[in-house]
């Protein structure tokens, strides 16, 4: 059980965190030891998104532009991003600049602010430790 401060009260009060769990079935076709990514699909606004992987490493969430151009996104929903990122390549990556979703999963959604990058990608997105 977490407990969480009510802003309202001043008092803390029990929220309940959902926990993500697997299975040996899950486990099937895998070789241990392994370090293969953890992959997963997560609503974004009104589309359910594949092909998201979740990269503990990485201190920003990530949406690629064609991702960006299938949610129907232009570029008047962006803002404005005045750095770039290091460590996607072997050279800094300017953002396109920034947007913000909300993103669903399970009963809890969450605003996310992600950084458009037009590069190639196997994935869509990438959700970081943020």
């Amino acid at each position: 059980m977490r407990m969480d401060l009510n802003p309202n009260l001043g008092t803390k009060r029990p929220r309940e965190a959902t926990a993500i769990t697997f299975t040996k079935e899950d486990a099937t076709g895998v070789i241990f030891p392994h370090n293969d990514a953890l992959v997963i699909s997560l609503q974004i606004g009104a589309a359910t998104v594949k092909r998201m992987m979740v990269d503990q490493g990485s201190s920003a969430e990530i949406m690629y532009y064609s991702l960006f151009q299938k949610l129907g996104k232009t570029h008047a929903d962006l803002i404005l991003v005045p750095t770039h990122l290091v460590g996607l390549n072997a050279t800094p990556v300017w953002p396109l600049e920034r947007i913000r979703m909300p993103v669903t999963a399970g009963p809890r959604t969450v605003e996310v602010d992600f950084l458009v990058i037009d590069l190639p990608s196997t994935y869509n997105a990438i959700m970081g430790r943020t």
